[in-house]
Protein backbone atom coordinates (compact mmCIF):
# COMPACT_ATOMS: atom_id res chain seq x y z
CA UNK A 1 0.00 0.00 0.00
CA UNK A 2 1.33 3.57 -0.42
CA UNK A 3 2.49 4.92 2.61
CA UNK A 4 1.30 8.32 4.17
CA UNK A 5 2.77 10.40 6.15
CA UNK A 6 1.98 9.48 9.78
CA UNK A 7 -0.23 6.33 8.69
CA UNK A 8 1.45 3.90 10.90
CA UNK A 9 0.77 6.28 13.96
CA UNK A 10 -3.24 6.08 13.03
CA UNK A 11 -2.96 2.65 12.66
CA UNK A 12 -1.17 2.22 15.73
CA UNK A 13 -4.18 3.70 17.56
CA UNK A 14 -6.47 2.20 15.75
CA UNK A 15 -4.77 -1.41 17.17
CA UNK A 16 -4.53 0.39 20.63
CA UNK A 17 -8.71 0.96 20.16
CA UNK A 18 -9.09 -2.50 18.92
CA UNK A 19 -7.21 -4.49 21.78
CA UNK A 20 -8.35 -2.22 24.38
CA UNK A 21 -11.85 -3.70 23.33
CA UNK A 22 -11.03 -7.14 23.68
CA UNK A 23 -9.90 -6.69 26.97
CA UNK A 24 -13.37 -4.98 27.88
CA UNK A 25 -14.90 -7.50 26.10
CA UNK A 26 -13.46 -10.52 27.21
CA UNK A 27 -14.24 -9.40 30.93
CA UNK A 28 -17.89 -8.94 30.39
CA UNK A 29 -20.01 -12.52 30.98
CA UNK A 30 -21.74 -13.92 28.32
CA UNK A 31 -19.79 -12.16 25.70
CA UNK A 32 -19.23 -13.86 22.25
CA UNK A 33 -15.48 -15.05 21.58
CA UNK A 34 -16.51 -14.58 18.08
CA UNK A 35 -16.54 -10.54 18.72
CA UNK A 36 -13.76 -10.85 21.08
CA UNK A 37 -11.85 -12.83 18.58
CA UNK A 38 -12.43 -10.35 15.54
CA UNK A 39 -11.31 -7.23 18.06
CA UNK A 40 -7.87 -9.20 18.60
CA UNK A 41 -7.37 -10.49 15.25
CA UNK A 42 -7.68 -6.83 14.17
CA UNK A 43 -5.60 -5.40 16.19
CA UNK A 44 -2.83 -7.82 15.53
CA UNK A 45 -3.75 -6.94 11.72
CA UNK A 46 -3.40 -3.25 12.53
CA UNK A 47 -0.39 -3.48 14.59
CA UNK A 48 1.91 -5.81 12.14
CA UNK A 49 0.82 -2.59 9.12
CA UNK A 50 1.61 0.07 11.50
CA UNK A 51 5.01 -2.08 11.27
CA UNK A 52 5.13 -2.73 7.81
CA UNK A 53 4.55 1.31 7.01
CA UNK A 54 6.89 2.28 9.78
CA UNK A 55 9.90 0.42 8.10
CA UNK A 56 8.23 1.60 4.68
CA UNK A 57 7.63 -2.45 3.71
CA UNK A 58 4.89 -2.90 0.98
CA UNK A 59 2.18 -5.42 1.92
CA UNK A 60 -0.77 -6.28 -0.14
CA UNK A 61 -4.92 -5.47 1.28
CA UNK A 62 -5.26 -8.55 3.23
CA UNK A 63 -6.46 -10.02 6.70
CA UNK A 64 -4.41 -12.65 6.65
CA UNK A 65 -1.67 -12.70 9.61
CA UNK A 66 0.22 -15.45 8.33
CA UNK A 67 0.90 -13.62 5.39
CA UNK A 68 1.46 -10.64 6.79
CA UNK A 69 4.07 -12.01 9.45
CA UNK A 70 5.64 -13.69 6.12
CA UNK A 71 6.82 -10.00 5.27
CA UNK A 72 8.28 -9.03 8.32
CA UNK A 73 10.19 -12.23 8.00
CA UNK A 74 11.54 -11.48 4.58
CA UNK A 75 12.63 -8.10 5.65
CA UNK A 76 14.12 -9.54 8.93
CA UNK A 77 11.98 -7.89 11.37
CA UNK A 78 11.43 -9.61 14.47
CA UNK A 79 8.09 -9.84 15.81
CA UNK A 80 6.44 -11.39 19.02
CA UNK A 81 3.57 -12.96 17.26
CA UNK A 82 3.93 -16.71 16.64
CA UNK A 83 2.49 -18.61 13.53
CA UNK A 84 0.40 -20.28 15.45
CA UNK A 85 -1.07 -17.71 17.45
CA UNK A 86 -1.89 -16.14 14.04
CA UNK A 87 -3.33 -18.79 12.69
CA UNK A 88 -5.51 -19.19 16.01
CA UNK A 89 -6.44 -15.38 15.33
CA UNK A 90 -6.83 -15.85 11.47
CA UNK A 91 -10.45 -17.24 11.41
CA UNK A 92 -11.79 -13.86 13.38
CA UNK A 93 -10.76 -11.53 10.06
CA UNK A 94 -13.67 -9.79 8.77
CA UNK A 95 -14.40 -12.12 5.98
CA UNK A 96 -15.67 -14.43 8.91
CA UNK A 97 -17.77 -11.87 9.92
CA UNK A 98 -20.07 -11.23 6.74
CA UNK A 99 -20.21 -15.36 6.05
CA UNK A 100 -23.11 -17.24 6.80
CA UNK A 101 -22.13 -20.70 5.50
CA UNK A 102 -23.83 -23.56 8.56
CA UNK A 103 -21.00 -25.73 7.31
CA UNK A 104 -17.76 -23.54 8.79
CA UNK A 105 -17.23 -24.82 12.57
CA UNK A 106 -16.99 -21.19 14.27
CA UNK A 107 -14.06 -20.74 15.92
CA UNK A 108 -15.82 -19.23 19.01
CA UNK A 109 -15.93 -23.00 20.30
CA UNK A 110 -12.37 -23.45 20.67
CA UNK A 111 -11.31 -19.85 21.58
CA UNK A 112 -9.48 -18.85 24.82
CA UNK A 113 -10.78 -15.16 25.07
CA UNK A 114 -8.19 -14.36 27.73
CA UNK A 115 -4.84 -15.62 26.07
CA UNK A 116 -6.22 -13.78 22.24
CA UNK A 117 -6.18 -10.77 24.34
CA UNK A 118 -3.31 -11.41 25.50
CA UNK A 119 -1.32 -12.26 22.28
CA UNK A 120 -3.07 -9.17 20.94
CA UNK A 121 -1.93 -6.60 23.62
CA UNK A 122 1.80 -8.26 23.28
CA UNK A 123 1.91 -7.31 19.37
CA UNK A 124 0.51 -4.20 19.77
CA UNK A 125 3.22 -2.95 22.91
CA UNK A 126 5.97 -4.50 20.43
CA UNK A 127 4.33 -2.61 17.35
CA UNK A 128 4.31 0.45 19.71
CA UNK A 129 8.16 -0.35 20.53
CA UNK A 130 9.16 -0.01 16.57
CA UNK A 131 6.79 2.73 15.53
CA UNK A 132 7.40 5.31 18.18
CA UNK A 133 11.44 4.51 18.46
CA UNK A 134 13.11 7.19 17.50
CA UNK A 135 14.17 7.41 14.37
CA UNK A 136 17.60 7.20 13.24
CA UNK A 137 18.12 4.42 15.79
Amino acid sequence: MPSVPEFEIMLLRKARQDVRAAEVLADEAGCDGEIVGFHCQQAVEKAIKAVLESRRIEYPLTHDLVALLGLLGAEAVSCPLRIDDARQLDPFAVRFRYEDDTNVVSPDETFDQKGGVAIARQTVDWAGAVVEAPKGN
